[in-house]
């Protein structure tokens, strides 16, 4: 992880999808069309950073429908349930498939590099 900022730990947890609205989120001319209802990632800093990227290893096979390359991971603010917030940085939905990006490792972990 690299950060210029002074946080010293991230708050983690799982927890039921919230989320209201439509969702409005495309990337390269491609929209999304759905977000994964089998819950949402909270990862809050104790502060906050004045900037950050980070390497992600999230566990989807509990995830339906997933295929390579075809999703990706979105944020929006902790204290939000509206799906017209949900944005990305370097989704990567256009990534060549042979480098992993939005793809399942074979052991069920998803990853994704320098996030922003």
């Amino acid at each position: 992880m690299d950060d210029a900022g002074t946080f010293q730990y991230l708050d983690t947890k799982f927890d039921a999808l919230a989320t209201s609205g439509t969702l409005d989120l495309s990337e390269e001319n491609t929209p999304y069309i759905d977000i994964a209802s089998e819950g949402e990632w909270h990862i809050d800093a104790n502060a906050e950073p004045t900037s950050i990227k980070y390497n992600l290893k999230f566990y989807t096979t509990n995830f339906s429908g997933l295929e390579d390359n075809k999703f990706s991971i979105v944020k929006r603010p902790t204290c939000s349930s509206d799906a017209t917030d949900w944005s990305c940085a370097s989704c990567g939905l256009s990534a060549d498939a042979a480098d992993g990006i939005n793809a399942n490792d074979g052991s069920g972990f998803f990853r994704q590099s320098n996030y922003d």
